[in-house]
């Protein structure tokens, strides 16, 4: 994901981690909308490999509440055994980043 990590700080992104293979990344970035910061990335992933993907924002406070919501606090003890999924849809819709929209 080295070249995720370089598109992403050519567009003013600090501190970038990515997870595996995933396109996952979070990182630290001075812009204040996060909206305009996503069509940014999905346009530079247009411009350099050929196809626009959804690219999906969430602010530190809406992943802290994510992990505060976990369902299943009692996996706090193995972190490694826990993974969660986001949805870029409200429940019900169908769309990008909704299993059912493809």
């Amino acid at each position: 994901m080295k070249e995720l990590v370089a598109l992403l700080e050519s567009l003013g992104a600090r501190e970038v981690k990515t997870y595996g293979q995933s396109g996952n990344a979070v990182f630290r970035h001075r812009g204040r909308v996060a909206a305009r910061l996503a069509g940014r990335i999905s346009a530079a992933i247009g411009k350099a490999y050929g196809f626009e993907p959804f690219v999906m924002m969430l602010e530190v406070e809406q992943l802290a509440r994510v992990v505060a919501e976990n369902p299943f606090p009692e996996a706090e003890s193995e972190p490694g055994a826990l993974a969660g999924g986001i949805s870029g849809n409200h429940p019900g819709k169908s769309g990008p980043g909704d299993a059912r929209s493809g």
